[in-house]
């Protein structure tokens, strides 16, 4: 069963200033979850099990 797609209301830059900000902070995790909601929405997203 596939998962809905998330929603990333941000831009590419704002993506990278987060990725940034949790590598200083050592929330891993949370980039983890921040990088598949960010990449699902480019075409290669429907690889990551979303719709």
């Amino acid at each position: 069963e596939s998962v809905a797609l998330p929603y990333w209301p941000f831009s590419a830059n704002d993506f990278w200033s987060y990725v940034e900000y949790f590598w200083t902070l050592g929330a891993y995790d949370r980039i983890d979850e921040m990088a598949r909601a960010f990449f699902a929405q480019f075409p290669f997203g429907s690889h990551l099990g979303y719709n």
